[in-house]
């Protein structure tokens, strides 16, 4: 799956938390076995700045990763984004069908 830079930038701060978390870890801890700021390492998850190639490849061996997982949570967190965006779709419509509905119920009564 490929990912545009738009979607790049919401996607990669995602997965370092999720990366980070699942190897249950703080953000004190990670920072602490990775030699890296803790405030560079919060900066990365919030998307306030994306890593440089060596911050990132230290914070993937800090997680215990390789590239080829982290694409796979590249991918699962885009899943799960897309389920919200279509889950609020089908939500509107649904509104949308009852209100339609109840108006046409009204106009035949």
């Amino acid at each position: 799956m490929r990912f545009d830079a738009a979607a790049h930038k919401r996607l990669i701060p995602a997965a370092l938390k999720r990366a980070r978390q699942e190897a249950s870890l703080t953000i004190d801890e990670a920072a602490a076995e990775s030699g890296i700021n803790p405030l560079t390492i919060q900066n990365h998850e919030w998307g306030t700045n994306l890593p440089s190639m060596d911050y990132f490849i230290l914070e993937l061996q800090t997680y215990g990763l390789d590239f080829g997982r982290f694409h796979e949570l590249l991918v699962e967190i885009y899943a799960d984004l897309r389920h919200e965006e279509v889950s609020g779709e089908l939500d509107k419509l649904k509104e949308r069908l009852a209100c339609i509905e109840v108006s046409s119920c009204r106009v035949a009564k």
